[in-house]
């Protein structure tokens, strides 16, 4: 299990991770961007990151909210970030911390567009809701690789 966290603030990065990896036996890797400019857009600059060896084949990737002080991606934020994720079928959920971010997460959550937006002002609580998480995507896709093998078997 393969957990990616983006988080612009190194410490607060650090203590998710540590906290995610006492619930739950697996990888947190902590986005961090390679040092190019090249043009393109963020969107097709994260695809391009997140196949390479670090980030590839991750359970769940967890964002931020902000991330506009993320080194290499002024302005990157979770909206490039889930759509980046959807394009390559990886679930993510979003949190924040700060408080102005309440009526965002409020008028998103009541949407009901299947955003998995997580609220938790506290690292604990939060690393508990992500290792659940990791946890539930994990076991789903362990199932349908089982059921997808056995409809593979029963067509040969």
């Amino acid at each position: 299990m393969k957990i990616v966290l983006f988080e612009d603030d190194s410490t607060t990065a650090l203590r998710i991770a540590t906290a995610v990896k006492r619930h739950v036996k697996s990888q947190v890797s902590i986005f961090t961007p390679r040092q190019n400019t090249d043009g393109r857009s963020y969107e097709e600059r994260l695809s391009a990151e997140m196949l390479s060896t670090r980030y590839k084949g991750a359970t769940l990737w967890v964002t931020d909210r902000d991330l506009s002080r993320t080194t290499g991606y002024r302005g990157l934020s979770e909206a490039i970030v889930s759509k980046t994720a959807a394009q390559l079928g990886i679930p993510v959920c979003k949190y924040a911390r700060g408080r102005s971010d309440d009526d965002v997460f409020d008028r998103q959550r009541s949407w009901g567009d299947a955003q998995i937006v997580l609220k938790s002002s506290e690292i604990p609580d939060l690393a508990d809701k992500i290792a659940l998480l990791a946890k539930g995507f994990f076991a789903i896709a362990n199932k349908l690789n089982v059921l997808l093998r056995g409809m593979l078997q029963a067509t040969v």
